[in-house]
């Protein structure tokens, strides 16, 4: 995931975008229950809806390398641990963005509060992304170190004593 600044802010009709530099969808807010939006040209539209019940559904148009696709986008689940580089993000929103425009295009997007997009797991389009590191208002969100091992069972066994030392 490429580095993103919030650059300045910008009016349109009275309403107050953030500009980011590096992005496909230059203008975001946010509304006071929390909603976020995006203006791509001339009309804005919900992005990520944090106000929904868990199973709700909404369309949205995600840009992709100059291309535009449709999605559905689903709120899965309100309050789940995320596990990044940059740390644990407790309460997470996991949306699904779901299209028929392309091949292997589905994901997965975990919504951190106060923070952002932390983690994006998805199929095709190089879409995947898990937060590294970040600053939130100057402040930088301190990294912590997790070792993840995976152990199977030796070849042919069907259980392993909990035991069992890693070496």
């Amino acid at each position: 995931l490429a580095l993103r600044s919030i650059t300045g802010t910008q009016l349109f009709r009275d309403t107050l975008y953030y500009v980011f530099d590096n992005n496909l969808y230059t203008y975001y807010r946010k509304d006071s229950l929390g909603n976020v939006y995006v203006r791509l040209d001339t009309v804005e539209q919900l992005l990520y809806k944090t106000t929904a019940n868990i199973g709700d559904s909404w369309k949205t148009i995600r840009r992709f390398n100059n291309s535009s696709i449709n999605y559905t986008v689903s709120l899965i689940q309100r309050s789940e641990q995320i596990v990044t580089l940059a740390g644990v993000f407790h309460n997470c929103m996991r949306f699904l963005f779901q299209t028929t425009d392309v091949t292997e295009g589905t994901y997965y997007l975990w919504l951190a509060p106060g923070v952002g997009e932390v983690r994006r797991d998805g199929w095709g389009l190089g879409i995947s992304f898990s937060l590294k590191r970040a600053a939130i208002n100057n402040q930088l969100i301190t990294p912590q170190v997790f070792q993840v091992f995976s152990v199977s069972p030796p070849d042919g066994a069907s259980n392993v004593n909990v035991s069992s030392k890693i070496s």
